[in-house]
C-alpha cells in the first residue's frame, strides 16, 4: 500500500505542535541544572518518547490491518479513518482501560489548560500594564474560546496556521538576538547536575506530539516504513530548536549571574531587554497555539457524550459544541483566576504524572497485550521491530513509571 502522505507535511505537523508553551517552562527549571545536564536530560526524553511513539504506531497499524481485513471480506476496501487513542485502548485494554484513558486525559488536558490561561494573563498584563491580571485572564479565555465556540473549523485552522508560522518566525529572532547579549565565555556548563530530574517533567512534557500517532498513521497509508522515519526526522527538528534553545537562554541567564544581579528566569531577563517584544509575542503565540490544541482536543472528547446525553432535550449540534467549550473552560479559568502563578506549578505537575501515564506507561501495556494476545492473526504484525520486542516495552514502562515515581 503506497503511502499518500509527505514527509515534509508530517514533520511540520510535528514541529508545529511540539514548539508550544512547554518550551516556555524550560529555562526556568534547566537554569540550576546547567547546559551539559539539561542537554543529556532532553535527548534521554526525546530517546524515550520516540520508543513511545514507535509503539503506538505499530499499534495503530495492527489495528488498522486487522480492521482492512473485515472490511475486505466484506466486499469494501481500506477505511481513511483514523483509528483515534481511544479506539486503541478500547480495543486493547476494554472499557475499563480506555474510560481509565480518557479520564487521565481530561485531568491533564485540565491541568495544562490552568497553565496556558494564567500564563497568557501574565504576558497580556505585561503588554498592557493597563489592564489588571484578571481582565487579561478573562479577556484571553473569554476572547479565543468564544472565537472557537462560534468559530467554523477552516476559521479554527486559519488563526492556528497564522499563529504558527508567527510563532516560529519570532523563535529564530529570540535565537539570534539572544545570541548577541548572552556570555558564552564564561559558560558555566555544568550547575547542579542532581536538580536534573525536577526538570524531567517539563522535558517530557514538551516534547510530546503523541495524539498526532494515529493521524501521521493514516496519513502515511499505515506505511510503516515511512511512518518511522516520518516520526524520527519529525521529533528531530524541535529537539534541535529546543537544544539551541537552551544553550542561548541558560547563557542569558550566567550573563545576570556574572553582572552581580543573580539568579533570574531566562524567559524574564529576555522579557526585560530590548527584545521583549519578541520574547513576549513568542509567548504569547506559543500559549495561544497549545490552547488552541489542547481545547479542540478536550471538546472532541467531550462533544459527543453531549450531543449523546442532551439530545432528546432538543441540542443541536452548535449547541453542543458551544457547550462543550463551557465544560473545558470554566473549571481551568476559575482555577488560574484563583492561582495566577500557577502556570510552571501546573505544567511540571501535567508532566510529571498525566503525560508519562499516557505517553509512557499506556502505550508499553497496550503494546504487550496486543501483541502477545493469541488471537492476533501473524498477518497483522509482519514488519513491527519494537512492538514484539519486550526490552523496548519494558524499558518505556519503568522509564516512564520513574518519572512518576522520582519527580
Amino acid at each position: 500500500m503506497e503511502s499518500k502522505g509527505t514527509m515534509v507535511g508530517v514533520v511540520a505537523l510535528i514541529t508545529g505542535s511540539t514548539v508550544g508553551a512547554g518550551i516556555l517552562a524550560l529555562p526556568s527549571v534547566c537554569a540550576e541544572t546547567g547546559v551539559v545536564p539539561s542537554i543529556c536530560g532532553i535527548v534521554g526524553t526525546w530517546l524515550l518518547l520516540l520508543l513511545s511513539a514507535l509503539l503506538l504506531a505499530e499499534i495503530n497499524v495492527s489495528v488498522m490491518r486487522e480492521r482492512d481485513e473485515l472490511r475486505f471480506e466484506h466486499g469494501r476496501g481500506h477505511s481513511p479513518v483514523v483509528i483515534s487513542l481511544p479506539d486503541m485502548a478500547m480495543t486493547t485494554l476494554g472499557k475499563t482501560g480506555s474510560y481509565f484513558m480518557y479520564a487521565t486525559y481530561l485531568f491533564a488536558s485540565t491541568t495544562l489548560l490552568v497553565a496556558y490561561i494564567a500564563k497568557a494573563g501574565e504576558i497580556i498584563e505585561t503588554i498592557d500594564p493597563a489592564l489588571t491580571l484578571e481582565a487579561s485572564t478573562i479577556g484571553f479565555t473569554v476572547g479565543l474560546g468564544s472565537m472557537m465556540a462560534f468559530g467554523s473549523t477552516s476559521t479554527i485552522d486559519n488563526i492556528n496556521r497564522v499563529l504558527t508560522i508567527v510563532l516560529m518566525s519570532l523563535f529564530f529572532g529570540i535565537l539570534y538576538e539572544g545570541a548577541i547579549v548572552a556570555d558564552f565565555k564564561n559558560y558555566d556548563l555544568i550547575e547542579d547536575a542532581s536538580k536534573l530530574p525536577q526538570a524531567i517533567p517539563i522535558m517530557f512534557l514538551s516534547l510530546i506530539y503523541h495524539d498526532l500517532v494515529p493521524v501521521i498513521c493514516g496519513y502515511m497509508n499505515g506505511d510503516l516504513k515511512q511512518i518511522r522515519k516520518a516520526i524520527f526526522i519529525g521529533s528531530c527538528v524541535p529537539l534541535f530548536m529546543f537544544v539551541a534553545y537552551l544553550v542561548v537562554a541558560l547563557s542569558v541567564n550566567n550573563t545576570s549571574v556574572a553582572s552581580g544581579l543573580g539568579f533570574e528566569d531566562p524567559l524574564d531577563l529576555l522579557l526585560k531587554s530590548d527584545v521583549g517584544w519578541i520574547v513576549a509575542g513568542f509567548s504569547f503565540c506559543a500559549i495561544c497555539t497549545s490552547f488552541i490544541g489542547t481545547c479542540l482536543g478536550v471538546t472532541s472528547t467531550l462533544e459527543p457524550k453531549i450531543k449523546e446525553t442532551f439530545t432528546e432535550k432538543g441540542f443541536t449540534a452548535k449547541g453542543a459544541k458551544k457547550l462543550s467549550y463551557f465544560a473545558t473552560l470554566i473549571l481551568p479559568l476559575t482555577v488560574a483566576l484563583s492561582a495566577s502563578d500557577i502556570f510552571l506549578p501546573a505544567t511540571k505537575f501535567a508532566g510529571s504524572y498525566g503525560a508519562p501515564v499516557l505517553y509512557g506507561l499506556l502505550p508499553s501495556v497496550m503494546c504487550f497485550i496486543w501483541f502477545t494476545s493469541d488471537e492476533r492473526n501473524s498477518f497483522h504484525n509482519v514488519g513491527m521491530e519494537f512492538g514484539t520486542k519486550i526490552p523496548v516495552k519494558a524499558l518505556v514502562f519503568l522509564a516512564s513509571f520513574a518519572i512518576i515515581v522520582c519527580t
